[in-house]
């Protein structure tokens, strides 16, 4: 910035507070960082939503600690002369420093010291629910060209097959997030599961893709030609991500190749070619006598949307009458886009015997509040249903 010494602006950056700003401006913006980061895991654990106050306070945190840090640290490494105290200070805090790092990464953020229903939050959303199930008796093939026991994102001629095979689940992560729990209820029901998920890869037309998964096409063409070597009717559930349908694109000449070179772009084509193939795949489906279960559309709580209801609680002891309710959240926009969703849906898939519309709205939405956790633990992680919200939303089908 360039300016006279008269001009209002030499004036204004002149004053001692915009200088001494100056001065620890670096030592400012090492420190920002962690403190808005520890004031994150403050909310985390005690479920209290900053406010000006709370932001106000920040800064005031920073701007000590940037004086301390300048004045302690940075002022006197730029002198000539640096006193042997000095340097053993220093060099025991940062070994202080270092140590914490360490042991809060050996402790995974001393998360132990969770309770409650945060204790639960912290737990669920360490487990990715759709790259859960594995087989590692028998590993399949991903398009890599690499074995792997995860079931999610094998070639779909290599899937995971359980039991008797008599159910089988096709779609991207949002299909994935059920495989785990649903296998152990058919488990229970003497059955079994062909699990044809992949993330990003819903089960629409093999002439276009979304997402950032290029070789989807090639994923449902595969899908098609095992479902082809069927010799009796499935139980078939299909879902997913309806959020993604509206970036579609058309396939690329080399899905492989785009795909193993981490290829994202591509011509956009009409959202309504996902719909309508959507449906079209599953009519198909039906009209060769397989029965089909559709999970509708549905919007995912965040972190923050389950951590509304539990303040003022403190999240460091266990509360019984907090642990043994539903808890619910106002979130109409959720259930707006939800319903909405679900009626564009409803528009291309005409009713039929063999197909049963999985409208979890119904069991997770009532008077446009949403569900989002229930005594055995929260709904939502991650933007993926837990294995709690799976439970919830497998038990209005699977019987």
């Amino acid at each position: 910035m360039f300016a006279q010494k008269e001009e209002l602006i030499t004036r204004l950056l002149s004053i001692r507070f915009v200088v001494w700003t100056g001065l620890i401006s670096y030592s400012l913006y090492l420190w920002h960082q962690p403190v808005l980061v520890f004031s994150r895991l403050f909310v985390f654990t005690h479920g209290v939503y900053p406010g000006y106050k709370h932001l106000l306070l920040l800064i005031a945190v920073c701007f000590v600690c940037a004086w301390l840090t300048y004045s302690w640290i940075e002022k006197p490494f730029r002198t000539r002369t640096f006193a042997k105290k000095k340097f053993a200070f220093l060099s025991v805090l940062t070994a202080l420093c270092f140590s914490f790092s360490v042991l809060a990464l050996e402790y995974h953020g001393f998360s132990s010291q969770l309770r409650g229903r945060i204790k639960q939050i912290n737990e669920v959303s360490s487990i990715c629910q759709f790259r859960k199930l594995e087989d590692k008796e028998n590993p399949g093939i991903n398009f890599y060209g690499n074995t792997q026991s995860m079931c999610n994102m094998r070639r779909p001629d290599t899937a995971c097959g359980f039991g008797d095979k008599s159910w089988v689940l096709i779609g991207d992560s949002f299909a994935g997030q059920l495989a785990p729990e649903l296998l152990q209820m058919l488990k229970l029901r003497g059955h079994g599961l062909i699990d044809f998920s992949h993330e990003q890869c819903p089960f629409i037309s093999a002439d276009i893709w979304i997402g950032n998964q290029a070789i989807c096409p090639v994923v449902n063409e595969m899908r098609w030609k095992e479902i082809n070597k069927f010799m009796d009717r499935k139980n078939i559930i299909i879902a997913a991500n309806y959020d993604l349908f509206s970036a579609v694109k058309k396939r690329v000449e080399n899905p492989v190749d785009a795909y193993k070179k981490g290829f994202t772009g591509g011509e956009t084509a009409d959202p309504e070619l996902a719909w309508k193939s959507y449906a079209e795949n599953i009519i198909e489906l039906l009209n060769r006598g397989h029965t089909v279960y559709v999970v509708y559309p549905y919007t995912a709580c965040g972190t923050q949307d389950l951590l509304k209801p539990l303040r003022g609680f403190n999240k460091f002891k266990s509360d019984a009458k907090e642990m043994n309710r539903d808890i619910w959240v106002y979130h109409q926009k959720s259930y707006e886009k939800a319903f909405s969703r679900s009626e564009k849906l409803d528009s291309y898939l005409p009713d039929h015997p063999k197909l049963h519309k999985i409208r979890v709205i119904n069991a997770l939405y009532k008077d446009k509040q949403i569900k989002v956790a229930t005594k055995e633990g929260p709904l939502f992680a991650g933007g993926h249903l837990s294995y709690v919200g799976a439970r919830e939303v497998l038990k209005l089908f699977v019987h």
